[in-house]
């Protein structure tokens, strides 16, 4: 299992985070990418070991909680990007 945690303190007021994936994970793996206070409480995307990509959010109270699901597609989805204007965070896909 490979995994990259970066727990820094950032200012994302008005600005964005992004990633790109060039290979969907392998069957039976996961994959992360998201923004908040720590591993158990942030918002983000996720691609299960199922190839379902979840919008959502996870709190250490609740575990994960999906707003919305995709089945992840290569084509669709190789951009993610977190975006927060105001009180309001906005999760944006591209090919």
């Amino acid at each position: 299992m490979t995994t990259l945690d970066c727990f820094k303190a950032y200012d994302v007021r008005g600005r964005t985070i992004a990633i790109e994936i060039t290979q969907m994970p392998v069957p039976g793996t996961s994959l992360r990418f998201g923004l908040g206070a720590d591993e158990e409480n942030h918002v983000g995307f996720w691609i299960d070991a199922a190839g379902v990509l979840h919008y959502g959010y996870r709190t250490s109270a609740d575990g994960d909680q999906s707003l919305s699901t995709d089945t992840a597609d290569p084509a669709e989805h190789r951009h993610l990007r977190l975006r927060q204007e105001g009180t309001q965070v906005f999760f944006d896909l591209s090919a």
